[in-house]
């Protein structure tokens, strides 16, 4: 019995532990999502302020716009990519988290079944005693 109760201390803590582990992934993935947000804004204000100069001296900026086009677009696919890849590192964070808990609640199973089965052992010792 102290070895089950020990062992449940043990996966309460570690499914504690987990889930801990999964809010900060978590929360650093939104930190990460919301300054890719900020800076695709930056980069949509950045365009439409090109654009509003580019209507005001378009004889002079076609190469300058164009330029500018090629940064922000570079700048976008960057910006997705570092996205997915971020988001694909959470989605891993959070298959490992759900397999560690999944193995948790299986020994949380196992010693379940292996104290009632010492519990039975122990009955019948008492009775035979």
């Amino acid at each position: 019995v102290a070895e089950l109760e020990a062992a449940r201390m043990q996966i309460t803590a570690f499914q504690s532990e987990s889930m801990s582990v999964a809010a900060s992934a978590s929360d650093a993935h939104d930190a990460q999502l919301e300054t890719l947000a900020a800076d695709l804004t930056a980069a949509r204000d950045a365009l439409t302020a090109l654009r509003a100069e580019s209507a005001a001296a378009s004889e002079n900026s076609v190469a300058e716009l164009e330029a500018a086009r090629m940064q922000i677009t570079a700048f976008q696919s960057e910006s997705m990519s570092v996205a997915a890849s971020a988001s694909d590192a959470h989605d891993a964070q959070l298959e490992t988290l759900a397999a560690d808990l999944t193995a948790a609640r299986d020994a949380l199973t196992a010693l379940r079944a292996e104290s009632a089965a010492a519990s039975e052992n122990s009955v019948a010792e008492l009775e035979a005693a």
